[in-house]
C-alpha cells in the first residue's frame, strides 16, 4: 500500500473504533500487517497517521486493534502527528486503540510535530489511552528506526497512554526533544523490560534540545531491564534520559555511553524523582557538568538504593553525580555506589547534603567534591556516624566527622 493520501487521518489504513450500540457492546475494527512482502510506504495524512490510524472508541465500546508481525514494514510515510502510526485514545469513557508488535520495522517516517514513527494520543474525559506492546517471537523482535519529528523522533506517548517494551530496538531516530521517545502527560507510562534504545539524537539548529534517548515530561518511566546507549544531545541536557517533573524508576538494565553538550550525560532531572535500586550508569559524558547524573532545581530528587554509577566524565564538574546549587536532593542507602575513581566524583555545592537513609553496604559509596571548607555539612540523616567513613573527599579518607561535617 503506497502513494495514498488522506485529508485528515490514516494515509493508507484507518482502523475504526466502535461504541455501545443497542444492548450489545461492540469492539473496534482489526488490522494485521505481516510478512516481509507487506509494506505500507510513501503515504501521507494531513493530520494524523501517515501510514496507519488506529481509532479509539467514541463512547464506551472497544477501540481499534492492530498487529504487526513476520517482518511487516511501515516506512517513508508523513503526517503532522504520527508519521508512521497514530494510536488514538478513546473520546469519552471507552477503550483506546491498541497496537501489538513482534517482528516488524517502522522506519524513515516523518511527523512535522510529534511522533515520527508512532504517536500514542491522549484520551478523553475518563477514557482509556492508547496502548502499544513491543514483543518478540521465536527470539526475533522489531525496530523503530530512522524516523524524525520535533518531539519524539521514534515514539510520542501522551496522557493515559501505556507503552510496554519487552523486546526490540528504538534506534537512529531524531527530534528536537526526545530523539528516541517522548513520554508526556498525566498517567503516561513507559515500561522497559528489555530491548535497546540506542544511537538516537536530540538536535536543534539554534535553540535547546533535550533527551537524546528518552524525554519524560510529567509521565513515568520504569526501567526493569534493557539498555539505553549511544544517544546524544547536540545543544543542552540529558543524553540518555531527560526527566522533567516526572518519575523514573530504574531496577535493572544499563545507561551507557550517552553524551550531551551540557549537563546529564546519563540522566538529567529537572523537578523529577529518579529512584535507582539496581542497574548501572556507566561511561556517559557531559560537555559541562554531570557525566552520570545531573540534579537540577530544588524539586529534583535522586533516591539511590542500589546500583552503580561508574566511569562517567564531565568537562567541568561532577563526573559521577552533579547536584546543582538550585538544591536538588540526593539520598543514598544500601548497596548504592558512585565509584570513587578519579573523574567520577560527586559534586556537592555548599548548603546541599547527601542524606543517608539506611546503612551503606559498599566499602566506599562515593568520592565527594564539596564546595566548602572545614565545618561544612556534607552528610545528613540520623545514622551519619555509622556511615561517614564510607565516603572519600577529593580522594582522601577520614575527612568527614561523625556529625557529617568536613574536618
Amino acid at each position: 500500500m503506497s502513494g495514498n493520501r488522506a485529508g485528515e487521518s490514516g494515509g493508507a489504513v484507518y482502523v475504526e473504533g466502535k461504541k455501545n450500540e443497542g444492548t450489545g457492546t461492540s469492539t473496534g475494527g482489526t488490522f494485521t500487517l505481516q510478512s516481509s512482502d507487506s509494506a505500507i510506504s510513501g503515504n501521507n495524512a494531513a493530520n494524523y497517521g501517515g501510514g496507519v490510524y488506529i481509532a479509539g472508541s467514541e463512547v464506551s465500546g472497544g477501540g481499534g486493534t492492530a498487529q504487526i508481525s513476520s517482518y511487516g514494514t511501515i516506512r517513508g510515510n508523513t503526517a503532522d502527528c504520527g508519521g508512521g502510526v497514530y494510536i488514538a485514545g478513546s473520546e469519552v469513557s471507552g477503550g483506546g486503540g491498541k497496537l501489538t508488535t513482534y517482528e516488524f520495522t517502522i522506519t524513515g517516517n516523518n511527523a512535522a510535530a510529534s511522533g515520527g514513527g508512532m504517536y500514542m494520543a491522549d484520551s478523553g474525559v475518563s477514557g482509556g489511552g492508547a496502548t502499544c506492546t513491543m514483543n518478540s517471537s521465536s527470539g526475533q523482535s522489531g525496530t523503530i528506526s530512522g524516523n524524525t519529528a520535533t518531539n519524539g523522533g521514534g515514539i510520542y506517548a501522551g496522557s493515559n497512554s501505556t507503552l510496554t517494551m519487552t523486546a526490540g530496538t528504538i534506534s537512529g531516530n531524531t527530534a528536537t526533544n526526545g530523539g528516541g521517545l517522548y513520554v508526556t502527560g498525566t498517567n503516561a507510562k513507559f515500561t522497559m523490560g528489555n530491548g535497546t534504545i540506542r544511537d538516537n539524537m536530540a538536535v536543534s539548529g539554534t535553540g535547546s534540545s533535550y533527551g537524546g534517548g528518552v524525554y519524560v515530561h510529567s509521565g513515568s518511566f520504569d526501567m526493569n531491564g534493557g539498555s539505553i546507549t549511544g544517544n546524544t544531545v547536540s545543544a543542552t541536557n540529558g543524553g540518555g534520559v531527560y526527566l522533567f517533573e516526572g518519575s523514573f524508576k530504574m531496577t535493572a538494565g544499563s545507561i551507557t555511553g550517552n553524551e550531551t553538550k551540557q549537563g546529564g550525560g546519563g540522566v538529567f532531572s529537572h523537578k523529577g524523582t529518579f529512584t535507582m535500586t539496581d542497574g548501572s550508569i556507566t561511561g556517559n559524558k557531559a560537555g559541562v557538568n554531570g557525566g552520570g547524573v545531573f540534579l537540577d532545581h530544588s524539586g529534583s530528587k535522586y533516591i539511590m538504593e542500589g546500583g552503580n554509577v561508574t566511569g562517567n566524565t564531565a568537562t567541568s564538574s561532577g563526573g559521577g553525580v552533579y547536584v546543582s546549587g538550585n538544591g536538588g536532593a540526593f539520598e543514598m542507602s544500601g548497596g548504592a555506589k558512585v565509584d570513587e575513581a578519579p573523574g567520577n566524583e560527586i559534586y556537592l555545592p555548599a548548603g546541599n547534603l547527601i542524606t543517608i537513609a539506611a546503612n551503606l553496604t559498599q566499602t566506599y559509596a562515593g568520592n565527594i567534591n564539596p564546595q566548602g571548607g572545614s565545618g561544612t555539612p556534607v552528610l545528613g540523616g540520623t545514622i551519619i556516624s555509622a556511615n561517614c567513613n564510607k565516603f572519600l573527599v577529593n580522594g582522601e579518607t577520614g575527612k568527614i566527622g561523625t556529625d557529617g561535617k568536613l574536618q
